[in-house]
């Protein structure tokens, strides 16, 4: 009836009476009030005895770490005790230089929580943490826990993975940005070739494009790559190699077919077949590709041109996004060239 608050003790023994699942438990604890919402963690962590830490933290996909004024660990869950190969009993009584933590995250978790303490209100902070061949996203939520007398007398911290929110992010703003470089201009020599080198700068190590001329021959648009060494490898190879409409792979596949390549992992069976003679061998392999895509760019079913975008060695793969991205940043460019074409032919006909 709205007329008083739900104990947190009345909360858990309803939930059990109710046998709700972890997700409607979480829905649960965070719709009995706008303030115990805005108290979720000192209401989970009023159960953060022994006997009661599976009731709904545990098995949550998230990191859940409990602290007190030591920056000890009063209270772990699963899934943050996994991070450290320990079960969350080995952890308490730690610090999180105790489990092994680098000393730059350490500091800066043990800084929030200390503010946290002094402060005794709720933080956010997202940080970027480099991985072996990517990099990996993380949230932290700190919250006070609140005692009897409304002091803190420990700090939650509540730890989730938000990568793919933030690669998501990155390539909406990317898509936004070649958008804004494909439209400012009627001539897509220009805009093309700054689309180039954002992608350049962005999401491949290199990027090529070729495109079908007024003569409706395929030639080498504009050729990039970060590595001034393959650079010059990738200009010697389109020099030397020029398009050939019965060769089996690469580009020369897309225009003739119009399917998209998509080649996650390239490896040296794969490449072995596309070798022309033991020189062209040589320059493929010196390339060091590691990931490859090639995507047609169309403009009323018509293909105007192909992208190709390759990853080195030591890299991350293409992902399935990184092909819808780029995928559609070639149907805007297919539009752009096709447009611009067509202005063109008006004007010469004129």
């Amino acid at each position: 009836m709205n007329t008083q608050e739900i104990s947190t003790s009345n909360c858990k023994l309803i939930m059990d009476k109710l046998k709700l699942s972890h997700n409607d438990q979480m829905l649960f604890i965070a719709s009995i009030s706008e303030e115990k919402r805005m108290r979720s963690f000192e209401m989970m962590t009023n159960f953060i005895a022994p006997a009661n830490s599976d009731w709904l933290l545990s098995k949550s996909p998230d990191m859940f770490f409990v602290f007190n004024r030591l920056c000890q660990l009063i209270y772990v869950n699963e899934e943050g005790a996994k991070l450290y190969g320990k079960s969350p009993q080995q952890l308490i009584g730690l610090t999180m230089k105790d489990v092994g933590a680098p000393d730059w995250i350490v500091e800066k978790l043990e800084e929030e929580v200390r503010l946290t303490f002094q402060r005794n209100i709720k933080s956010i902070s997202e940080d970027e943490y480099p991985q072996t061949n990517t990099v990996i996203w993380l949230e932290r939520i700190y919250v006070p826990v609140l005692g009897k007398r409304q002091e803190v007398i420990a700090v939650a911290c509540h730890i989730r993975d938000i990568t793919q929110r933030k690669f998501a992010e990155q390539k909406l703003r990317l898509l936004i940005e070649i958008g804004n470089l494909l439209y400012t201009t009627y001539d897509y020599r220009i805009s093309l070739s700054k689309v180039v080198d954002k992608i350049l700068s962005t999401i491949a190590d290199g990027c090529f494009v070729h495109i079908l001329d007024e003569h409706h021959e395929v030639k080498m648009f504009k050729a990039g790559h970060r590595d001034p060494l393959k650079q010059g490898i990738l200009d010697n190879l389109f020099s030397e190699y020029p398009y050939d409409s019965s060769f089996p792979g690469f580009y020369h596949h897309v225009f003739r077919t119009g399917e998209t390549q998509f080649v996650r992992e390239v490896d040296e069976e794969k490449l072995s077949k596309l070798y022309r003679n033991e020189k062209h061998s040589r320059a493929l392999q010196d390339l060091n590709v590691f990931s490859y895509m090639c995507v047609p760019m169309k403009a009323l079913d018509k293909i105007m041109g192909t992208m190709t975008l390759v990853r080195s060695k030591g890299n991350s793969a293409f992902d399935d996004n990184d092909l819808a991205l780029i995928k559609e940043i070639c149907s805007r460019a297919g539009w752009s060239i096709g447009c611009t074409m067509k202005v063109c032919q008006e004007n010469h006909s004129d």
